[in-house]
Order: structure tokens, then sequence, then C-alpha cells
């Protein structure tokens, strides 16, 4: 089990694959939040904008 509490960034294009992978994080009782964004473009935009403040789910 992962032992930090550190948000895991995922990027994927795929708008499906974000339930899959929430359900098996889940089944796997990783406490870590899991943050989605479409696609590179989309994580650097919200890493400028957001760099000091707190991420939130894009899908």
């Amino acid at each position: 089990m992962l032992s930090n509490t550190q948000p895991i960034l995922i990027v994927d294009d795929n708008s499906d694959d974000p339930y899959s992978i929430e359900d098996v994080w889940k089944k796997l009782n990783y406490k870590n939040e899991l943050i989605f964004f479409k696609s590179g473009e989309e994580a650097s935009v919200a890493f400028r904008l957001r760099k000091d403040a707190a991420l939130s789910y894009y899908f």
C-alpha cells in the first residue's frame, strides 16, 4: 500500500478509464486522491493556473 497521501495525477484521453481506475483504486483500499486530466495540455494549464491552490478533478 502507498505510504504517503500525495494525490496521484493521471492524464488519459479515454473518458471511461477514470471510472475503472477509481473502482480498482477503492478495491485496493488506497487512500490517495486520484486527479484526472484529459490531455497533457489540460494538465499543464491546470498546473500553471493553480500551482499554489488545491487541484480539482477534471473529466
